[in-house]
């Protein structure tokens, strides 16, 4: 069974132009820093929607956190099905709330 058949006003049609070669490479290279292909980029900011541009370091920390995420998800767990006792499920909740917090942030997102 293949995909099934998009709206009549949902479907895209192709846009076209011409740049110059520097125009192009620098288009190119502001893409790939917003880790966007270049279609998506070039539709993002001929919309004028906000392009976020994530720096690679904050992608770095990002990553680490998702592994304090999983750690404190294994620890509340715990907690739910009774195996440790001595931790306030509602630290738990906190202390996950206030990590996911910090990652969106990196990302550029609103808290």
């Amino acid at each position: 069974m293949g995909r099934p058949v998009l709206p009549r006003e949902s479907l895209r049609k192709k846009a076209e132009t011409y740049l110059t070669p520097a125009e192009r490479e620098e288009i190119v290279a502001k893409a790939k820093q917003a880790r966007l292909s270049l279609a998506s980029f070039l539709r993002i900011a001929a919309l004028g929607h906000p392009i976020h541009c994530v720096p690679v370091i904050n992608g770095e920390r990002w990553a680490e956190l998702a592994r304090t995420t999983a750690n404190l998800n294994a620890m509340a767990m715990k907690v739910h099905t009774g195996e440790v006792s001595n931790i306030p499920e509602q630290v738990l909740d906190e202390l996950s709330e206030q990590v996911e917090t910090v990652r969106r942030l990196l990302m550029g997102e609103s808290a």
